[in-house]
């Protein structure tokens, strides 16, 4: 006969299928404004700097929503789904704010950062450039060509960015002032 095994922590936490909990939080509509703050802070369980919570979408898809910060210079949440539709656009797998090969799509201009890259794409250099792409290419096993194809679909898709822009509510000057984020 075996023994019974005894539980550890790790047990009860794998074996929970809770969609509302954050971590070793859950979340219910009874909840305090204090423990909806904690679940909106930058840094929360679903990491990341900006405030975001799990949420059921009309379809009842659980999803992550994004919020405002408080300190954002631009609206980063609705920018963020400029590019993300751009993305779609030139052929990158995304899936709105779900998890998906292409995420944390954010231009910015550049009186607020230059244009470096969070991730880098070499050891030594984080500059966003086409030079430094097409420089790299090998790297991610593209021929020549295939590179170029990859950047003229790309570009054709980001080439309607002020539209996607005022599609998705953005004023004439928030689009002038973006404007950095979105050329070569």
């Amino acid at each position: 006969m075996d023994t019974p095994r005894t539980l550890q922590e790790i047990d009860y936490l794998l074996m929970v299928y809770d969609e509302a909990r954050q971590g070793a939080l859950r979340f219910s509509e009874t909840d305090s404004d204090e423990d909806l703050r904690l679940l909106l802070a930058p840094g929360s369980s679903l990491g990341g700097a900006r405030p975001k919570a799990s949420v059921h979408d009309r379809d009842g898809h659980l999803s992550i929503a994004k919020f405002l910060h408080k300190d954002d210079e631009i609206n980063t949440v609705r920018w963020e789904a400029v590019a993300l539709t751009l993305a779609k656009k030139a052929g990158l797998p995304v899936t709105d704010w779900q998890l998906a090969p292409a995420y944390d799509l954010n231009p910015v201009p550049l009186d607020i950062r230059p244009k470096i890259l969070t991730t880098t794409i070499t050891e030594d250099d984080g500059t966003a450039s086409l030079e430094l792409a097409r420089e790299v290419a090998g790297y991610f096993e593209l021929k020549p060509a295939e590179a170029e194809a990859i950047i003229a679909e790309v570009q054709t898709a980001v080439s309607a960015w002020r539209q996607e822009a005022a599609r998705l509510d953005l004023t004439s000057a928030e689009i002038e002032r973006m404007a950095s984020a979105f050329s070569e």
